[in-house]
């Protein structure tokens, strides 16, 4: 379990920290029961019912007390059963979709957005449209941007290159390439305004791992791969020692970001105080001319932030004592690695035999022009697919459901002992105000606002490379303008996002969760509110801001609620074995969410429900409510729990143990198992913390 928690998880760390195991398993939606249960008496729903009621016996462990270890009960012979992973199908079932979308084609002459996905494509896929006549645009390209010293020998000079201007004039070209350090858009929710920042980062690293030394296999591949290209390019000289030096400079531009990935922080500088630190650096040269200036609205930037000054210094260091004739050879060579995709055949296969070293994106070249569509028309294939695929029902049942949680957490805020009036009514507004997008965030605008926003694209179907810069320029401009309203930066993200998530400020549902075989308006609520219900309430927790800032640092206030919270799991951060209990978050936040997100959506559930007659699985001796946990838990069901030690007693995995300890916090658990205090978990180990 700790290797694949760690493998899933790892996205879900790096974005915030706080967020623990036991939240990116509720995110990592229905990896056990895959529910068919359709309410209707026609032998198709019978067939579901009883496939849902099979899914249930083989996954469950009846030899253990649900009262006693839950997660084990629900999920103790998942390993057996034998069936895909949920974060396989999540990857498959909407991206095979959308590539069947893409590649049948739209078929529409008249309406530009769905136009442009066909002539991309068609394009993409279209070898005429490749080859020499990109290479002759390449040549152009590296003519405007100052040629390349590695093939100009004694006439190339020093003073010729200037980094800055080069990475000006190639984002003026469209190649949206970070070689040094680059600009980039970050849009956030303060006080309650959605509002952008701007990140200067530096270039990221070619090498994922750390490499030893010049006869690391890898740096030898990537030496051969550079070599190999050279050749193709018609240079006849020996380029080894040209090829040695921007190897090196990319060996140490990976170092810096691998060394400062874990220690990144956020510290924002005026303009003035960047100029003042790092003096050396034209900032008001690279900042403004970035930014491609026929935007419809204009952009005044007075504050950077950076991800880690440290690296910023550590970057600006290795540029001064590199040598120009390297900072270009490196640039030039990043352009045409770049470029290589929209090459001929034999660039391409060099590609992929570095690719079997370095383990970088190999897709077959289908695959590959529907991810080139996906990246660079996401608004356009967003709707193609929400008009495919997309029911109007579904607004109406999350709609419902949204509603129905945000009720519960407000009322279970009013009725807090602890919290002092001011802060109820600050919390209670943020959930009232918290804004969610269903499926996608432009279904509510018209078809003629699509055209418009495309309306100055082009694709040229006769030249592959040239179509590519020309998305590029559309991108760079739309990245910062906010006259647009269409957001392409958040539809690309929605496209491989299974689980609820928050963008600037706002939650998103994403279509891969509202479809089958992982929700439907027909299943029943105890369905839908487990698997759907506890992932929204997760982030409806996490947006309540005064939480965060309250109890999400080390200087957070010590009542005995925070202090119950950081003191509970002390049996499993004592625990010194190697196992999941190493890699779970302990803190308060985690612990609250985790917590909150079962019991409110559990509520929820229970009032929509209230009036409404559900079919029970009559094949087994279970309730509805009892349904809901069985389902829930068995959301999170991995095939790592037989390898997994019993840390504590001999009895509990370290995610056995939290969840059971979690549980023991919702009293209607306890209630609707009947669980009997001298039999269950809280005999031996207490009741857990309660926050609401």
């Amino acid at each position: 379990m700790k290797i694949l928690v760690s493998r899933i998880c790892k996205h879900s760390k790096a974005r915030n920290k706080n967020q623990s195991v036991f939240e990116c398993r509720l995110k990592i939606i229905n990896i056990g029961i895959i529910f068919y249960i359709l309410i209707s008496n026609t032998s198709a729903a019978s067939d579901e019912t009883q496939n849902n009621a099979e899914r249930i016996i083989k996954y469950r462990d009846t030899s253990v007390n649900p009262c006693d270890n839950f997660y084990q009960f629900a999920c103790g012979n998942y390993a057996r059963a034998n069936v895909t992973p949920i974060h396989e199908q999540q990857k498959s079932i909407v991206a095979d979709k959308i590539s069947d979308l893409i590649q049948k084609g739209t078929g529409s002459k008249d309406f530009k957005p769905f136009k442009l996905i066909d002539d991309l494509y068609k394009t993409c896929m279209n070898e005429d449209a490749m080859g020499q006549e990109a290479l002759a645009i390449l040549d152009r390209i590296l003519k405007k941007l100052g040629n390349w010293p590695v093939f100009e020998n004694d006439e190339w000079k020093e003073s010729n290159f200037d980094w800055i201007d080069f990475t000006i004039g190639s984002k003026k070209i469209g190649l949206d390439i970070n070689y040094f350090l680059d600009l980039k858009p970050w849009r956030l929710v303060e006080l309650n305004k959605t509002s952008i920042r701007y990140l200067i980062d530096i270039a990221p690293a070619e090498f994922k791992d750390p490499v030893t030394n010049a006869s690391d296999p890898l740096l030898v591949a990537y030496g051969k791969y550079i070599a190999n290209v050279f050749a193709l390019l018609k240079n006849k000289q020996n380029s080894s020692k040209e090829i040695n030096e921007i190897i090196e400079f990319e060996s140490r531009i990976s170092e810096i970001n691998l060394q400062n990935y874990k220690e990144a922080y956020r510290e924002k500088l005026t303009i003035q105080e960047l100029i003042k630190r790092w003096p050396s650096i034209n900032w008001n040269e690279l900042i403004n001319n970035i930014i491609i200036r026929n935007l419809k609205t204009p952009v005044e930037i007075t504050e950077i932030t950076l991800w880690s000054s440290h690296a910023v210094s550590e970057f600006i260091e290795l540029l001064a004592k590199t040598p120009r004739h390297v900072q270009a050879n490196y640039a030039v060579w990043k352009i045409i690695q770049n470029t290589i995709p929209r090459l001929s055949e034999k660039y391409r296969n060099l590609k992929r035999e570095y690719c079997l070293t370095q383990k970088c994106e190999n897709a077959t070249h289908a695959l590959s022009c529907v991810g080139v569509v996906k990246r660079h028309l996401a608004p356009a294939v967003n709707l193609l697919y929400a008009k495919n695929y997309y029911k109007n029902d579904i607004d109406t049942v999350i709609s419902n459901m949204i509603d129905n949680l945000k009720e519960v957490l407000v009322n279970l805020v009013n009725e807090s002992t602890w919290m002092d009036q001011e802060t109820k009514k600050v919390e209670i507004e943020i959930i009232k105000n918290t804004q969610f997008v269903i499926g996608y965030e432009e279904k509510n605008k018209s078809d003629e606002e699509f055209v418009k926003y495309y309306e100055k694209l082009e694709v040229d179907t006769d030249n592959y490379f040239q179509t590519l810069l020309n998305l590029e320029l559309f991108s760079i401009e739309n990245r910062f303008d906010n006259s647009t309203g269409l957001d392409a930066e958040s539809s690309i993200k929605l496209f491989d996002s299974f689980y609820p998530l928050n963008i600037s400020g706002k939650i998103y549902i994403p279509l891969p969760s509202l479809s089958k075989p992982f929700f439907d308006v027909n299943y029943p609520m105890y369905v839908n509110y487990g698997y759907l219900g506890t992932s929204i309430a997760n982030e409806l927790i996490e947006s309540i801001t005064t939480l965060v800032k309250d109890f999400g640092h080390d200087n957070a206030i010590n009542n005995e609620t925070i202090t119950c919270f950081r003191n509970q799991l002390n049996i499993l951060n004592n625990t010194h074995h190697k196992s999941t209990a190493n890699v779970l978050d302990f803190s308060v936040i985690p612990q609250i969410t985790a917590q909150m997100s079962m019991k409110i959506s559990y509520l929820a559930y229970r009032r929509a429900s209230k009036n409404v007659e559900e079919p029970a699985l009559q094949q087994l001796p279970y309730s509805n409510n009892q349904l809901f946990w069985i389902n829930s838990a068995q959301n999170l069901c991995t095939d790592d729990l037989p390898n997994e030690p019993k840390i504590i007693d001999n009895k509990y995995t370290g995610f056995e143990f939290y969840y059971a300890k979690i549980l023991t916090s919702i009293r209607e658990f306890h209630d609707d198992f009947n669980c009997s205090s001298d039999k269950s978990f809280i005999k031996f180990y207490g009741k857990s913390c309660s926050y609401l």
